[in-house]
């Protein structure tokens, strides 16, 4: 398929995956969320495209085939009505999704790239703000620029599908070379590796001793092994909720996991009794209060339940990180100030002083190289495109043993 694709015209068309935002579709996922799992697959349409000019002119960007392009949580909270509105004037529709991306060039090299899919000045192909001057390319001033069209990410706007496709174009400044010797599935997780590097430099200011992790889907997971990795003789403990997440959390190194149905019950286990202190009696329905925690928690899931459980199992003075793209959530803000928290909020790739984007996916994809973690078995399902029914029907039934799920839309 990638051969067959070599040398296209503007004239010629391809497949995607297409979301097209409709309130009332959105409206009737927020409403019947707590009540019944509807089919988020319907808010998608398997459509031929013809290639976008906007993109597929810009100088600069070059057309890629996907090998291989992941479904991220913040995909899901899009199709499932769940995102908040907070970020809306940085993304159009219609939009084909998909930045965690693994892909080969189109031309005679076909190289082996991931895409750094920022939509920055730089990408844009305008002056740059000052945000981007200092290196802060995830806080760009113009991701609105009418040109391009709003989007914070190549998969986030109309006018740059993204990896759930045929054909994409990227930035040539933003595609990272894959070396031979790293499986496609590996290579798949350098975007999340990169954010959850990100997210790690700007949280972890001294050693852990204590890190508790919530939540064991990818991110989780590869938060679990980047700490394990720089923090080998801490004790790390994991919040999941289905064997397959257990076993793969136990696989990566995790001291302890905390598998208990509900957060009552690992609120008020005995197993954290030696880290966070034994917990008191609750009044009224509020989390038991525990005098110690952990030095680091790290939240990977970002819904209600997961802050609260955070801001009571870290230790006074102790950091919470957020990685799981929190969005609007009712919580008992006591235990953040009573406990002097320090909250960090993560997002991209690059945070400046020496730290550009690029730089990061290439130390993803070195860990990703040099890890003895099993870190492929993370990429549990691949599917082509047009099962993408099938796709998310076992991304949504957990039981199924699904961690990444990923689309191939060029095998």
């Amino acid at each position: 398929m990638v051969e067959a694709l070599a040398g296209k015209t503007m004239s010629e068309t391809y497949r995607a995956l297409e979301y097209s935002f409709r309130p009332g579709r959105v409206l009737w996922q927020r409403l019947t969320a707590a009540i019944l799992k509807t089919r988020i697959d319907r808010s998608l349409r398997l459509t031929t495209r013809q290639d976008v000019a906007t993109i597929a002119e810009k100088e600069g960007w070059v057309p890629l085939a996907p090998v291989l392009s992941g479904i991220c949580g913040s995909d899901l909270a899009i199709l499932r009505g769940r995102s908040s509105p907070y970020l809306a004037p940085l993304v159009s529709f219609p939009a084909v999704f998909g930045h965690e991306v693994v892909a080969r060039t189109l031309d005679s090299q076909a190289r082996r790239v991931v895409v750094n899919p920022t939509l920055s000045c730089q990408a844009r192909n305008l002056p740059l703000c000052s945000a981007c001057k200092r290196g802060e390319t995830d806080e760009c001033a113009n991701r609105d620029e009418k040109t391009l069209g709003p989007g914070l990410l190549i998969g986030y706007t109309r006018s740059a599908p993204g990896g759930w496709s045929t054909c994409m174009w990227a930035p040539a400044t933003q595609l990272i070379d894959v070396p031979g010797d790293l499986a496609d599935e590996r290579a798949l997780l350098a975007e999340p590796t990169a954010i959850v590097l990100e997210g790690l430099r700007r949280s972890v200011l001294q050693p852990c001793e204590t890190v508790l992790i919530l939540g064991a889907g990818p991110i989780g997971l590869l938060a679990l092994a980047l700490a394990r990795h720089h923090m080998p003789r801490a004790t790390l403990a994991v919040r999941s909720r289905y064997p397959a997440q257990s076993l793969m959390a136990e696989a990566l190194g995790a001291d302890r996991v905390l598998d208990a149905p509900h957060d009552k019950e690992v609120m008020a286990s005995p197993a954290l009794d030696d880290i966070a202190g034994k917990a008191r009696e609750a009044l009224w329905g509020a989390l038991p209060y525990r005098t110690g925690g952990f030095d680091l928690t790290i939240d990977s899931v970002g819904s209600g339940a997961t802050l609260q459980m955070a801001f009571a199992l870290t230790r006074p003075g102790g950091a919470i990180l957020l990685l799981g793209g929190a969005h609007q959530a009712t919580v008992d803000f006591t235990p953040l100030w009573s406990r002097r928290l320090t909250v960090y909020g993560t997002f991209g790739y690059a945070h400046g002083h020496g730290f550009a984007a690029n730089r990061t996916f290439a130390e993803a994809i070195e860990w990703l190289k040099t890890s003895p973690a099993p870190l492929e078995r993370l990429v549990t399902h691949r599917f082509p495109l047009e099962d993408y029914p099938e796709a998310f029907r076992v991304l949504g039934h957990r039981a199924s043993g699904a961690l990444k799920v990923a689309f191939a839309p060029n095998p």
